[in-house]
């Protein structure tokens, strides 16, 4: 499996005709990972973040290594993603729709676009 697999499930999901609003839910949970996975992968030997961070929360993590690299508007977006996964994850008062599932996806690929054009890579000296 490759982290772009999560992508590709969270569109095929969101894309099912007369899909429930739990497939639109998790969609947007497929989303996440996405985004999540591809900067943990990416990032992971980089000089600059730390990944045996103090934390195990994903949300902290990515944004404080953000934050680190200046990318504060960056961070900012990565905040608002992890907050509407989890409104979609355990929010069960409100209810989700095809919009709110296309929106994500769209907001979370951006989101990796941006990263990958404004966060460079620089791998630790082995």
């Amino acid at each position: 499996m490759k982290y772009e697999d999560y992508l590709v499930y969270a569109k095929e999901l969101k894309n099912q005709v007369s899909a429930k609003e739990i497939v639109y839910r998790t969609s947007i949970s497929r989303a996440y990972n996405y985004a999540y996975v591809f900067f943990t992968i990416r990032y992971s030997d980089d000089e600059k973040f730390d990944f045996h961070s103090r934390t195990d929360d994903n949300k902290k993590l990515v944004g404080e290594l953000l934050r680190q690299a200046h990318q504060r508007e960056l961070a900012e977006m990565w905040r608002k993603l992890c907050n509407d996964r989890n409104f979609a994850e355990y929010d069960m008062e409100d209810n989700f729709e095809k919009i709110d599932a296309d929106e994500y996806v769209d907001d979370v690929e951006k989101f990796v676009a941006d990263v990958k054009r404004d966060v460079k890579v620089k791998r630790r000296a082995v």
